[in-house]
């Protein structure tokens, strides 16, 4: 698979000219201007490096690559423009390389691992393949020991928890941004309290939600009773904690699957689950809901499944959603 790398940057483009002399891989750098004329010649499956240090305004050209056919693109960010690495990871970036990065980024290993995960989890990828190849199911990578197996740079198999709040734009404009500010952290805090006893640890954060990860044992989800204890403890939170009355709404969606695990710098390669697990989030699902794919559900146990109900279906998966409480007052 080819490596496109887009750039302005004289001293990025002399390493990249270093970098190509020595890999085996095909690599070639081009002037950003030139990157909407390259890309639709490419006949195969390619990767593309965008740097955007020197764009004003970068999100048209991710919205660009994250509709193009066979191309996959990873973000070259110097000067630390993206705050918000789940939208990127929403785009459908496969890769991205910060400031951090930058000095031990450009080595053959890297894109190896970068290019491995592209054809064995992209789905966009499995569909250029023969039909008996993309039918394969994937197994999951179990670490027995739970989180004192895992390391850091390896696959594992997880509960994947997206949490977001819901209406931050309409709080901010009623109630101020510096009380906003203050209700979000309180909301990180009680999150963080209530998956911590299912063994979830917050692993990714950026304002106003993120990703908790439940690593998977292989026979059961209990995340999806930490997700239904969340939701009706938010009245709790609401009546004891929350700054404003009827103040928190916001929305989870849960996935099951493998990914690769960072304890540093979570952008530096994104999972097709965290991508698809955003897409559910963000795009299907509701305000103030919490959904989970089919994938919980089969190792969801019988007690919880009773209070889920079928909310249709969302890039081929059937999605389930938790029926809403209800409260009888008198």
């Amino acid at each position: 698979m080819e490596l496109l790398i887009f750039s302005d940057n004289t001293r990025l483009i002399k390493r990249l000219e270093a970098f190509t002399r020595r890999s085996k891989l095909t690599v070639t750098s081009f002037s950003v201007e030139v990157m909407k004329k390259k890309i639709p010649t490419q006949k195969k499956p390619i990767v593309v490096y965008l740097d955007i240090s020197g764009l004003p305004e970068y999100e048209k050209e991710i919205r660009y690559l994250s509709k193009g056919e066979g191309v996959f693109f990873g973000i070259i960010d110097t000067k630390g423009k993206v705050k918000d690495y789940g939208q990127l990871i929403s785009d459908g970036a496969v890769d991205y390389i910060g400031k951090s990065a930058l000095e031990t980024a450009f080595t053959t290993k890297r894109f190896q691992k970068v290019i491995q995960y592209i054809r064995q989890y992209r789905r966009d990828y499995d569909e250029r393949k023969k039909p008996e190849q993309s039918k394969k199911k994937s197994r999951y990578i179990i670490s027995p020991q739970g989180w004192k197996g895992i390391t850091s740079g390896r696959e594992y198999a997880f509960s994947i928890m997206f949490i977001e709040f819901d209406g931050e734009n309409e709080m901010e404009k009623k109630y101020g941004r510096k009380n906003l500010k203050r209700a979000i952290t309180t909301f990180a805090k009680f999150i963080e309290r209530n998956v911590t006893p299912f063994d979830g640890r917050i692993w990714i954060w950026s304002g106003v939600g993120g990703v908790v990860l439940f690593p998977f044992n292989g026979s059961d989800c209990l995340s999806v009773l930490c997700g239904f204890r969340i939701m009706l403890n938010k009245y709790i939170h609401d009546v004891e904690e929350s700054l404003f009355p009827n103040f928190i709404s916001f929305r989870i969606a849960l996935h099951l699957g493998n990914l690769l695990y960072f304890t540093e710098d979570t952008g530096e390669i994104i999972s097709d689950t965290i991508n698809s697990l955003f897409h559910l989030g963000r795009k299907f699902a509701e305000p103030d809901n919490f959904y989970v794919t089919d994938d919980v559900m089969t190792f969801t146990p019988e007690k919880i499944k009773r209070y889920f109900v079928p909310a249709g279906t969302y890039e081929n998966r059937a999605i389930f959603r938790m029926k809403r409480p209800v409260f009888i007052v008198k």
